[in-house]
């Protein structure tokens, strides 16, 4: 399994999951390679004949990182910079992170409730609620207000999880990921079918660009 985050300096880290992170420079060229494993004890190469998930987000303070990963259940593991493994006091079960308040906090969802993580001391609370489920959030806005999409709706929500504008989504459509757009809008993106509709930032239908056959996924950002 492989995967990259970027620094706040515009390089990048990429990582295998034998947890070995190269540090690269914005044009690729390597600067040095970092073993996570004689860093941390029981940090152990992934078995090759289970397909999970590998993810890398990098604090945008360039002083910790997070490493989602697991066949099934996924954790989530927070690491200083030099890639020492830092102990939360309760586990981080989860697929994604999000970074909030410039990088002072972390939102970790995807697989049990959302939950708000404060780097300083690695203290833990429920984001937006136990009955809360979400695959992704995203921050908007400097972090004051947050997207959070689910298999077929997307919500906004305040940094403390109170909900702003309530769960909505486009009939048959699935939404598998959001960026930040500018002036807080948000960029997603959603997968129908094979068929590629057109609509406006409000939502309202234009018209179809492109036909597909039943059954193929298609992807549109």
């Amino acid at each position: 399994a492989f995967t990259y985050a970027f620094r706040p300096d515009g390089g990048i880290v990429t990582m295998t999951d034998d947890w070995v992170a190269t540090f690269r420079t914005p044009d690729g060229a390597v600067e040095r390679a970092l073993d996570l494993k004689t860093i941390n004890r029981g940090l152990e190469p992934t078995d090759a004949g289970i397909r999970g998930l590998f993810r890398l987000r990098w604090s945008p303070r360039g002083d910790r990182f997070t490493v989602n990963w697991g066949g099934g259940p996924m954790f989530t593991m927070v690491f200083d910079a030099t890639g020492r493994r830092l102990p939360t006091a309760d586990d981080l079960p989860g697929t994604d992170v999000e970074y909030i308040e410039g990088g002072d906090t972390a939102i970790v969802s995807g697989m049990k409730a959302p939950v708000v993580v404060r780097m300083k001391d690695l203290a833990s609370k429920p984001f937006g609620g136990s009955e809360l489920s979400v695959a992704r959030i995203v921050a908007l806005s400097g972090g004051r207000r947050i997207l959070s999409l689910d298999d077929d709706r997307v919500a906004l929500r305040s940094a403390d999880g109170k909900q702003l504008i309530a769960p909505t989504g486009f009939l048959n459509y699935a939404f598998l990921a959001a960026a930040a757009g500018a002036d807080g809008e948000a960029i997603v993106a959603a997968r129908r079918g094979g068929w590629v509709d057109l609509f406006t930032k409000q939502g309202k239908f234009l018209h179809r660009v492109q036909f597909g056959l039943r059954g193929a996924g298609g992807d549109v950002a």
